[in-house]
């Protein structure tokens, strides 16, 4: 079974969880298992950005080793997709030391947990109330 090593960059917690589960599942759907190094998960917005351009830095300067995959997530938070996506790939320059996949959750990640509530009650153990969206 082929491994995939990825290395993620999130806002949260929140998207660090979902987003691992998801490339576990793909992995695992695909006959391969994937390791999901979290490099950055808190601070938000700003610190995913920064830490990613450290990280790139870094690498274009010969220290350390890219993992396979790249996955920086943002949250949308009322964005367009397209310019999310664009920032994260803009924020450093090419060439990128591994393809790199943006991960823009829009709105935000806590609204895709929203998205099956009964799944939520299930895990949680409270029945989400969900509001008019924010956008």
């Amino acid at each position: 079974m082929p491994n995939l090593t990825v290395d993620l960059f999130s806002e949260d917690a929140a998207q660090e969880e979902f987003l691992s589960s998801v490339l576990r599942r793909l992995a695992s759907e695909g006959g391969a298992r994937v390791l999901v190094h979290s490099v950055s998960s808190r601070g938000g917005h700003g610190r995913a950005l920064d830490e990613f351009k450290t990280y790139h830095r870094a690498l274009t300067s010969g220290f350390g080793q890219a993992a396979q995959l790249i996955v920086v997530a943002i949250d949308g938070n009322c964005t367009q997709w397209h310019a999310v996506r664009n920032e994260i790939l803009q924020s450093v320059e090419q060439p990128y030391p591994a393809p790199i996949v943006p991960a823009c959750p829009d709105p935000h990640i806590e609204r895709w947990y929203m998205a099956d509530p009964e799944s939520f009650s299930q895990v949680v153990g409270a029945q989400p109330r969900l509001e008019r969206a924010k956008c």
